[in-house]
């Protein structure tokens, strides 16, 4: 080879190292580092959901506690005269997004003003359904019975979506 051979391939080597250097820094990296305005799991708020149903089921209506990992423990009877069981696992992740996203502070705190009930399902031998929704230190308790509820809300239905797995899950 030839000086001059060798001075292209050196030359050509410098550039492609300093273009490579200057894409990895200024485009891969940003791909694989979140944004810093984007909020991460870990900046989202705290929570926890404890829920009790109560009315017709009398002493074996079930229960169960969510926490903001996703993680769950439910407890139910089977059927009448047997015994409670208690299953825990982790709700699947589009309803945990779903929870996400409609446990708002605001709309909560609405939500848990009492209201005189004029006509409940645990009345009539039906039932009704209690939520204590901790978030980040703050007890907003919603009763289908007792608070002014809106059934079309995001968080009652996201809350009831939580009933509604685990009905499809014992069954």
């Amino acid at each position: 080879m030839q000086k001059q051979e060798l001075l292209s391939i050196f030359i050509t080597f410098i550039v492609g190292f300093f273009a490579g250097g200057y894409l990895y820094l200024n485009v891969f990296t940003q791909m694989i580092q979140p944004d810093s305005d984007i909020e991460t799991i870990e900046e989202l708020e705290e929570f926890s959901i404890t829920s009790q149903a109560y009315g017709g089921c009398r002493s074996d209506c079930p229960a169960f506690r969510v926490e903001a990992d996703g993680s769950y423990r439910y407890q139910y009877v089977p059927s009448v005269g047997e015994q409670p069981l208690l299953r825990s696992g982790t709700l699947p992740l589009g309803l945990q997004r779903q929870l996400d996203r409609a446990l708002e502070q605001k709309e909560l705190r609405t939500q848990a003003q009492s209201v005189t009930p004029a006509n409940c399902n645990s009345m009539k031998d039906g039932i009704d359904i209690e939520y204590r929704v901790e978030i980040t230190g703050e007890l907003f308790v919603l009763d289908s019975c007792r608070t002014a509820i809106d059934s079309q809300s995001d968080s009652w239905e996201a809350l009831s979506a939580i009933w509604t797995y685990f009905n499809e899950q014992t069954q």
